[in-house]
């Protein structure tokens, strides 16, 4: 996690002088470079050929064995306890000043800038804690899958997914990448067996979609409905 915070203040300091089309530009070029460097360093990632992560020693407290990770059980717990965990970084985050600043940013970034809010060290701060919250998650993915590589973590369409279900659950929002993460699980596990990368298809439709249709994602879409329900009471 502290690895990952560095990089991406050291990316942060790079790329948020950009901005628009070119910020995005140059963020998926960062992560082309990490991704090729994490191919040709052999003696640290294996390179292509990955490195197996299967062989966890028993967690034990004193002299009782709490799990030997045969099980899926604990995954279960441990990936239910992360979720909560970032779900309250995350609201705590939109509830202080840093999140404020953050609201502003994105609304209108010059004006922000002329009421005297650090733009570089706020947006920093936010990649700061997206990164920490990132590895955690993908250091735990890592053991239970068994097996990493950099095609597989450092692949564009796993920077996609991350924005996508923002996108569609709704930006902005503390449940909103909560709700579009169900979603997009949900397509991609019932259309993977089916047909084959049929859901970065389904992928597709479902943001055109939704910005034309639910510009504020699906949270934003069920809000607007509730709202129109209740005025016409």
């Amino acid at each position: 996690m502290a690895l990952s915070v560095i990089i991406a203040l050291v990316v942060g300091w790079i790329t948020f002088r950009l901005r628009g089309p070119y910020f995005v530009l140059a963020s998926i070029a960062v992560a082309e470079i990490i991704r090729l460097l994490a191919l040709n360093t052999k003696d640290l990632t294996n390179g292509a050929e990955g490195i197996l992560a299967s062989d966890l020693p028993p967690l034990k407290l004193g002299g009782t064995v709490i799990t030997d990770w045969n099980s899926k059980t604990p995954y279960f717990y441990m990936g239910l306890a992360m979720a909560v965990f970032t779900i309250a970084v995350n609201y705590v985050v939109k509830r202080s000043k840093l999140g404020y600043y953050l609201q502003a940013i994105r609304e209108d970034q010059d004006a922000a800038h002329s009421l005297g809010i650090p733009l570089t060290m706020v947006k920093n701060a936010a990649l700061g804690i997206s990164a920490a919250c990132t590895a955690l998650v993908g250091s735990f993915a890592a053991f239970y899958v068994g097996f990493i590589e950099p095609n597989q973590v450092f692949g564009i369409d796993v920077s996609i997914q991350m924005v996508l279900t923002a996108i569609i659950g709704g930006i902005g929002t503390v449940a909103g990448p909560v709700l579009g993460a169900v979603v997009l699980v949900l397509i991609s596990e019932a259309l993977r067996a089916s047909i084959a990368q049929a859901h970065l298809l389904v992928y597709g439709i479902l943001v055109i979609v939704v910005i034309l249709v639910m510009p504020d994602g699906f949270l934003g879409f069920i809000a607007h409905r509730l709202r129109r329900k209740a005025a016409a009471r």
